[in-house]
Formats: C-alpha cells, sequence, structure tokens
C-alpha cells in the first residue's frame, strides 16, 4: 500500500456503533464477540499502517455510521494517537488526494473550491472542537454562519 500508494479507509467510526452493540443485551452473544474482536483490533491495526506511511483518509460506505458525525473519523484517530494535524489532514488533503481532485479541493488556495469551515475552538489543541461548527461555507456560498 506504502509503495503503490493504495489509500487504507478504515471506516472508523462505525467503532461507535460496535460499542454500543456490544453492550446491548438484546444482541446475540456470537455477534458480540465479532465485534469486540473488531472493537479489540482494529485501532491497532489503523495505527500500524500509520507508522508504516500507509496514506489513510476518512470516510465510509457503512450505513450504520450516522450522518453527520463524519468528525468522528477525526477524533477516533487522535483517541488512538495520530497528531490532531495529521488527522485532520486525513479528512481534508488525503481525501481531495485520494479522489484525484487536490487541483480542486482538500486546502484552501486561490482557484480551489472555497468549502470552510470554522468552529470557535482550535482543533489543533483540542480536537473535540470540530464538534461544534459554526461556519459553513461550501463553493464560496455560506450555508451557517451563528
Amino acid at each position: 500500500m506504502v509503495k503503490d500508494h493504495v489509500y487504507y479507509i478504515p471506516t472508523f467510526s462505525v467503532m461507535d456503533r460496535l460499542d454500543r452493540l456490544v453492550n446491548d443485551p438484546d444482541v446475540d452473544p456470537a455477534r458480540k464477540v465479532r465485534m469486540r474482536r473488531s472493537l479489540d483490533k482494529n485501532p491497532s491495526q489503523i495505527m500500524k499502517a500509520y507508522k508504516m506511511g500507509v496514506p489513510i483518509a476518512t470516510g465510509t460506505d457503512a450505513g450504520i455510521a450516522p450522518h453527520g458525525k463524519n468528525y468522528r473519523e477525526v477524533e477516533k484517530f487522535v483517541e488512538i494517537g495520530i497528531p490532531n494535524m495529521e488527522a485532520l489532514k486525513m479528512a481534508t488533503i488525503n481525501g481531495a488526494e485520494l479522489l484525484e481532485k487536490s487541483d480542486e479541493l482538500g486546502t484552501v488556495e486561490p482557484g480551489k473550491s472555497a468549502d470552510i469551515i470554522a468552529m470557535s475552538g482550535n482543533p489543533l489543541e483540542e480536537i473535540g472542537s470540530i464538534e461544534n461548527i459554526s461556519f459553513v461555507m461550501k463553493e464560496g456560498k455560506i450555508y451557517k454562519n451563528k
């Protein structure tokens, strides 16, 4: 993956759902064992890939990850030890590169699509501040400004 620059999309936010299900008394015990195995194994696999230099981006195709909670991907990366800036890049720069859209997306630069979010806190210091978005601009149009 490193040599061929193949991206890894761990769908890390699914771990939130698995964590809830593994503690649900109505879930089949055999299913809980499989979920517990994923919960125990995935963080170390992701860190191993990160340390090896595997390119990682955020994303999911899983229907169980709640829409509007994409920030959990970034927070989970930080929770396992990935630096805040690197986790943020996984959701921005790396995602644009994976889609072969780096000339249009991923960074704030002249000539690129003006997709910008703002929050009151500094996510480089406290990653949880990404949960409280106060400003959203997409393609130069303001959608949220509070």
